[in-house]
């Protein structure tokens, strides 16, 4: 019997499992109540009988005949997806020497507005407001760096690798969500000299619809920041192998320490800072990879043939993932809520002087914004154009789409030292800017609104502070633990917009509803606000159980492993058989892709439509509902008269229309504010004399009449 016949023989076994897999997995008449875990079990035992005894070898003979020959188990294990990641560079001396250097400025930042200060952070006013003396620059830094996190440098790459280029016309609706915050929500804020966003929910309405305000924000970053800390610190364990339960308590504890004790002006200047080597990581990574690859040309190309590039996908369908219409106009919601209600982001216009500032603080942060993002979403085609013939997911040799980006940097950039160490230190701060801005602002409205008003006697100014500070360790503390429930998580944009989704819809129809709608009134606002948090609570959480048991699954764009034995070849990765790794990586990436599809089939059945609604439609949905439900309450209990609105509550954009019928004199609130500005005059005006006399500071009155000063020459 010749070898050919005996190897047939030994395998046949091993052939009759496969063909029953092909017949499970190719079988198109499957019944719609079918268990997915049953799919994925069968898709299994698929899995088992295409490695046949753990593996094949297949290998050439005279004549160009191909046979295929089992392995033993000690070679298949030299071939699994664990190995081939093994082989990728990790961090040098420098590169954690570099990510070291950005923690110790950063502490450092925090210890100089804490202790060497002129002004100290011991004053409420100074540790939210900077006392209202900050630059338009390190603010709209700070601006820039507060919204763009580690999610973002980190999603958005994996985003569009996996789901092609439509996720990048988001663009298109944070300029018109900006426009909209500068031009119809900021004007109210400056106009009425408040010193947080949800101040003016209590001079609109009363205090309920203050604390609904405040608990809504609360809980929006109680759940958003432990994300942006975990996105991070799993790159980081990719590149370097550090535990990420490691990583997490000693990069938040820098956190915690600059900002409970810099305030306001810390995460400012660290913000700038960290904003800075943000961009220049990003534009590192960007020529290495367009040197890698062959220069911008190939990038677009392969994307091109692969079908990736979609930016004007118009279909009407609300559960299609992705389209023009819900990335360019169902996004524009989410981003009038970041720049507008947001205390985190409102906070940092109100540290300047006058809205003339704030709207330039708009235009440079969104013009950063807009470019990062874009940024990011091209590091996704430089990826996929890396890797268009051996897919690094569906081979399991990266475990998650989150992590692409920080293996692609390690094996693309791994022998320019210094690179990976200053990729980590741009990814790790933007997760610290964004954490040192949700504590500070949490704090703030803790102290101010849950805190303050329950105390029986009032705390001094030092006190006050101090209270901020503790209130800033736990929340710090509690988002470190939180870490291990993230992990857990699939998909880091979609959980973080979906999470923000259940409150930012109901957040911003209490504002829509104080400042366009004069007739609202404080019950049926409140009625309406709780109404879009439960339902909007109960769509998110739906389908992100959906997700997380797999009867949910996504379309996903076309991956190839066909090079995959060419790129693990013995000239890149010595000792390892390309034959091995070809058929290996093959068997991997069919499994993966058949057991996908299966789920995808018969699990998106099972799961009602309100589960399956995009998840940027949240916004518009829950902003819909909280005020249909609102205006229904307010009907029925009975609107407010508009005579009893101050015109000055109202957004500008509706005063042509109101300014008749509304109250127009000096609030009680504008009295008070006035009252309070009076007295910092005539207590800073001894300081300011001082600061003449010494030549240190020149003084001139600006077009709002505001008072700027600089150093004298």
């Amino acid at each position: 019997m010749d070898v050919e016949s005996i190897q047939n023989q030994q395998q046949l076994p091993q052939r009759q499992k496969l063909a029953e897999g092909r017949q499970v997995c190719g079988n198109k008449d499957r019944s719609p109540g079918r268990a997915p875990l049953r799919v994925m079990e069968e898709a299994t035992e698929f899995l088992d009988a295409v490695t046949v005894e753990g593996a094949l070898r297949t290998s050439s003979h005279g004549g160009g005949s191909v046979v295929t020959e089992a392995f033993s188990d000690d070679e298949a294990a030299a071939v699994t997806p664990a190995f081939a990641a093994s082989m990728i560079r990790h961090f040098s001396a420098l590169d954690y020497g570099l990510f070291a250097a950005m923690l110790i400025v950063s502490a450092s930042i925090g210890v100089y507005f804490g202790f060497f200060a002129k002004k100290k952070q011991n004053t409420t006013s100074e540790y939210l407001m900077g006392g209202k003396t900050m630059g338009i620059a390190p603010v709209a830094m700070s601006l820039i760096a507060s919204y763009v996190s580690g999610i973002t440098l980190l999603g958005v790459p994996g985003e569009t690798y996996r789901y092609g280029t439509q996720f990048s016309t988001i663009t298109f609706g944070s300029v018109l969500g900006g426009i909209c915050g500068g031009v119809c929500f900021l004007p109210v804020f400056y106009r009425l000299q408040l010193n947080t966003s949800y101040e003016y929910l209590s001079i609109r309405f009363d205090r309920k619809v203050l604390l609904l305000g405040s608990f809504l924000f609360i809980l929006t970053y109680l759940l958003y920041i432990p994300v942006v800390i975990y996105v991070p610190a799993l790159a980081l364990n990719q590149a370097s192998g550090i535990n990420i339960h490691l990583i997490t308590p000693i990069v938040c504890l820098v956190c915690i320490f600059y900002t409970s004790l810099g305030g306001i002006k810390a995460v400012v200047w660290t913000d700038a800072l960290q904003i800075v080597i943000m961009f220049g990581a990003m534009f590192a990574i960007i020529v290495t990879g367009n040197n890698n690859v062959g220069g911008f040309q190939t990038v677009w190309q392969r994307n091109k043939d692969a079908d990736r590039l979609e930016f004007f996908n118009l279909t009407l369908d609300l559960t299609t993932r992705h389209t023009f219409w819900n990335t360019a106009f169902g996004c524009i919601f989410n981003w009038i809520y970041q720049c507008s209600v947001n205390q985190s982001m409102v906070q940092r216009f109100l540290v300047v002087q006058n809205i003339s500032r704030a709207r330039v603080l708009l235009v440079i942060a969104y013009t950063g914004i807009v470019s990062l993002t874009l940024i990011s979403s091209y590091v996704g085609m430089q990826i996929f154009a890396t890797y268009y013939d051996c897919d690094r997911l569906s081979t399991k040799i990266v475990g998650a789409s989150d992590q692409l980006l920080p293996y692609f940097v390690m094996d693309v950039a791994g022998s320019l030292v210094g690179l990976p160490g200053l990729f980590m230190a741009g990814v790790f701060s933007a997760a610290l800017s964004s954490m040192s801005t949700g504590l500070n602002s949490m704090a703030g409205v803790l102290y101010e609104y849950f805190v303050k008003p329950f105390m029986k006697v009032k705390p001094s100014e030092e006190r006050a502070s101090f209270i901020m500070k503790v209130m800033c360790v736990v929340i710090g503390v509690y988002c470190v633990l939180m870490v291990i429930v993230v992990q857990h998580l699939e998909g880091v944009i979609q959980v973080v917009w979906a999470l923000e989704g259940i409150s930012s819809g109901p957040m911003l129809s209490l504002f829509v509803s104080g400042m366009f709608i004069p007739w609202a009134n404080a019950t049926g606002t409140f009625i309406g606000g709780v109404t879009g948090l439960i339902v909007m609570g109960v769509i998110c959480f739906g389908n992100q159980i959906a997700m997380s048991s797999g009867r949910l699954v996504f379309p996903k764009k076309p991956v190839s492993t066909e090079g995959c034995g060419l790129y693990f070849n013995g000239t890149n990765y010595p000792g390892m058989d390309a034959a091995i790794t070809s058929t290996h990586f093959l068997e991997q990436a069919f499994v993966s892709n058949v057991t996908s599809t299966l789920v995808e089939e018969v699990a998106m059945e099972d799961v009602p439509w309100i589960f399956r609604i995009s998840y940027t439609w949240y916004s518009p949905i829950g902003l819909l509902i909280s005020l249909a439900v609102g205006l229904m309450a307010t009907y029925i209990i009975g609107p407010t008269d508009p005579k009893d609105v101050h015109i000055d509550q109202l957004t500008p954009v509706v005063h042509r229309f109101f300014a008749s019928r509304c109250k127009s004199d000096e609030t009680q609130h504008r009295k008070e504010m006035n009252g309070r500005a009076e007295q910092a005059e005539v207590c800073d005006q001894e300081e300011i004399n001082t600061l003449i006399q010494k030549k240190e500071f020149t003084f001139s009155i600006n077009e709002d009449n505001g008072l700027d000063s600089k150093p004298a020459r």
